[in-house]
């Protein structure tokens, strides 16, 4: 399902299946997280936050259900048919009160309006706040360097479309991939100090997985001196020291195409795009959604995140 059968006028707008962002020189529609393949109905990649997407078959696309359910971001079934309301008032939002033309709406504000919009009342309000708990699940401090293919960049100055140095788990070797999201967040967080043998510090929410050698992914707060991480030339650097502190803090992330990873300061230390947070939050978002369309009024989550805009092909 999602075939494009014909185009009057190419290059009008990017939509594609879905409302995903259409790319024509693979035939792949973008939903973020990762991409999905009309010609046989399946992402193309494992979801990135694993069996808490609640189905067994990682590349599975809704339950087989795409008449009732829909997935904006290739995270997890997000929200149901009939949620049309609640995107057109964030649209309306963002293009009469924020002054924006349409080419510069925020589309992932409107995917999330809509998820608002389905449950609505008390639930939606809740929901809300799960939403903006996901987004700031894991997180760097602004100043953390990501290895990019034009050099060492803070993360807070990195861009949709710009391509970081990632991992393959699968063939164990390195390659640039690009980013599909940035998100932001500014909460009291508990921030992980993790300083290396080689004299540099690195701070990470409490929940951001690194990649230990021999043991995998594991979250900062689990990380213990003495302990090997990955690099991104292969070898590794031992953890000298970690301190813990909580405290009101800007923090970002990204999501990093096919491979989920990047590698921060200026040794490369390997760190995940997902984390262990998502499980518990993914699960509470699922049971809200369980409970049928019962919106009562419209309202809208205010997330600020960027995704590709209209009529860029990145």
């Amino acid at each position: 399902m999602g075939n494009l059968l014909t185009d009057t006028n190419p290059g009008f707008q990017p939509f594609g299946f879905a409302g995903g962002l259409y790319d024509p020189d693979t035939g792949l529609t973008r939903f973020g997280a990762r991409d999905y393949d009309p010609q046989t109905g399946r992402w193309t990649a494992q979801d990135p936050i694993g069996h808490a997407s609640q189905d067994t078959n990682l590349y599975t696309y809704v339950y087989n259900d795409p008449i009732n359910n829909v997935d904006p971001s290739g995270l997890f079934l997000n929200f149901l048919v009939g949620c049309g309301v609640g995107a057109g008032i964030e649209i309306a939002w963002q293009m009469l009160v924020e002054g924006k033309s349409l080419a510069c709406v925020d589309w992932l504000d409107v995917a999330m309006s809509a998820l608002e919009g389905c449950v609505g009342g008390m639930g939606s309000s809740k929901l809300a706040k799960l939403l903006k708990k996901w987004f700031g699940c894991n997180s760097f401090t602004a100043d953390t360097l990501v290895h990019t293919e034009n050099g060492l960049k803070p993360i807070s100055e990195i861009k949709v479309g710009d391509k970081v140095l990632s991992y393959d788990e699968r063939t164990e070797t390195t390659r640039y991939q690009p980013v599909m999201a940035v998100i932001q967040g500014e909460q009291r967080y508990q921030l992980i100090l993790i300083t290396l043998d080689s004299g540099e510090s690195i701070e990470a929410t409490a929940e951001h997985p690194f990649y230990i050698n021999g043991k995998g992914w594991n979250p900062a707060n689990s990380l213990k001196v003495g302990q090997a991480l990955q690099l991104h030339n292969g070898t590794t650097v031992v953890i000298k020291e970690i301190d813990t502190s909580v405290r009101l803090e800007k923090v970002y992330n990204i999501t990093v195409a096919n491979t989920h990873n990047y590698f921060v300061g200026v040794d490369g230390v390997l760190v995940h795009n997902a984390d262990k947070c998502y499980d518990d939050i993914i699960q509470k978002i699922m049971d809200y959604l369980g409970e049928g369309f019962k919106a009562k009024k419209l309202t809208t989550v205010r997330i600020r995140s960027s995704l590709p805009k209209m009529g860029e092909n990145k």
